[in-house]
């Protein structure tokens, strides 16, 4: 695993849940703010030229295999461990090692360990998030808000997969059952039908310096 010495908070939920629109409003507070982060997104490509990249957009049936997915979910994930710097103040990120055992939650004979051991040996060297900001939302304005793309649905976008990775997620979160993210600290953020991106945006924020106190003494600098 790669060292850090930085704290490393994270954003999780299922698709569609607004995650990258968090991310992006934290990122603008915080170049607002001149202070020194690191973007850490370990299931985004960086090389979109790669060839494992470029058959994996290409071919859709790809796209639905499994073991195919974990390849090259791991080849990102050893990328992004590789590229960022872990030595700052603060890493922020778009999904983290949590989504990888929640994609494949209990997928092996209902089995959690076999899950841990899988994702564990696939993607050794990504750290774990010191912090989650979980966006917690209810399906129905979940479903709107991916219907409102129009986009054809994702294999991770459907709502049997929906349930089934917010199943994983409650567990994982409430169960504290995966030893390698023991300490992760979780953060709840609700949705509600009247929640505004800004809203949601704030309280984030408002955690964020409570957790990493050095961001409020570079503020003040």
């Amino acid at each position: 695993m790669i060292p850090k010495t930085g704290t490393y908070v994270c954003i999780e939920g299922l698709d569609g849940a607004g995650k990258s629109t968090l991310l992006q409003a934290l990122v603008e507070r915080l170049e607002k703010q001149h202070i020194l982060f690191s973007i850490a997104c370990p299931t985004k490509p960086i090389r979109t030229d790669s060839l494992i990249e470029r058959v994996f957009s290409r071919f859709a049936f790809l796209r639905k295999a499994s073991l195919f997915r974990a390849c090259v979910y791991a080849l990102r994930s050893k990328q992004v461990a590789k590229n960022t710097n872990w030595n700052v103040p603060l890493i922020l990120g778009d999904r983290s090692i949590v989504t990888s055992y929640v994609t494949r939650w209990r997928r092996w004979w209902n089995s959690a360990r076999l899950t841990i051991r899988f994702v564990d040996y696939c993607e050794p060297f990504i750290p774990v998030p010191d912090h989650i900001f979980y966006i917690d939302l209810p399906e129905y304005i979940l479903r709107e808000r991916l219907n409102m793309r129009g986009q054809p649905l994702d294999i991770d976008e459907t709502v049997q997969r929906s349930r089934e990775m917010r199943r994983a997620y409650d567990e994982i979160c409430n169960t504290k059952i995966i030893p390698r993210i023991h300490s992760t600290k979780w953060h709840k953020l609700e949705i509600t039908a009247n929640s505004s991106p800004e809203e949601v945006a704030n309280e984030a924020w408002k955690i964020l310096l409570h957790l990493v106190p050095t961001l409020c003494v570079e503020m003040s600098l």
